[in-house]
């Protein structure tokens, strides 16, 4: 918006005209002024029909399996496909709290052979999903009926009320055997196969050692960071046990 202001008054102008143009001046000014803030009063007051954003959550995924590939597909969002064992899939700001999962052996020619798991999570939480089994056919218990070894297991970040930081969850991934565990040479714990433990109140620096028949793997670790807590899962890859380690971070 311009402003035309007058030349000044010649020297033979009566005094008592000087006080017309600074007065209108002024009028003008204080017109602006109001419009200014009446236009930013509506701006602030004013609704809006934009919808309230989505809840958001973070899932970050882990290939524990004992298949070479696997496929993962995260319904209505992506498809990782031939994603290798031990991969970790990093977490991330997703614009939704359900999540509807399917994991399939890569180049199964089995339309059957499949397994689907729904997580409902709690906004603006975060949390690991480690993917377990060999995606093979296997009699039940009853002997009546075949069932699929493959598990989908979620473990959040966040601590419950009566849970202390610096926690360490070790999974056996395994289909068939056992895995013995120590912690700071303590006494070993035994895991069952495609199950889980989870440690709390750990030194600032530990080592994990694990056994699985004959053979003995040490993991060192140190919580540092934002984060006190990991997973560490064991599988089986090429005849011989693996294990792949990641951070809880907290949603951000």
């Amino acid at each position: 918006m311009g402003w035309n202001i007058e030349p000044a008054p010649s020297k033979n102008t009566p005094r008592n005209t000087d006080l017309k143009t600074p007065f209108l001046i002024a009028l003008l000014l204080l017109a602006f002024g109001l419009c200014h803030i009446v236009a930013e009063t509506e701006e602030t007051t004013s609704p809006t029909n934009e919808a309230p954003p989505s809840p958001h959550s973070s899932v970050q995924f882990i290939n524990a399996t004992s298949v070479p590939n696997l496929d993962l597909d995260i319904k209505g969002f992506h498809k990782y496909e031939k994603i290798p064992q031990g991969t970790k899939i990093s977490g991330g700001d997703f614009p939704f709290t359900s999540w509807k999962l399917r994991i399939q052996k890569s180049g199964s020619t089995d339309p059957k052979a499949y397994f689907e798991k729904e997580l409902n999570k709690a906004p603006n939480t975060a949390s690991t999903v480690v993917l377990l089994g060999n995606l093979e056919w296997k009699q039940d218990a009853s002997r009546k009926k075949q069932e699929l070894q493959a598990a989908i297991v979620n473990f959040d970040h966040e601590l419950t009320a009566d849970e202390k930081p610096n926690t360490l969850t070790i999974i056996n991934g395994l289909i068939q055997q056992i895995l013995r565990v120590s912690i700071n040479e303590s006494e070993f714990l035994e895991i069952a196969p495609m199950s889980h433990h989870i440690w709390h109140s750990l030194p600032e620096t530990i080592e994990a050692t694990a056994l699985i028949g004959s053979q003995q793997i040490r993991v060192p670790l140190k919580y540092n960071g934002p984060f006190q807590s990991g997973i560490v899962a064991f599988y089986e890859a090429d005849r011989s046990i693996k294990f792949t380690a990641a951070p809880q971070l907290p949603f951000e």
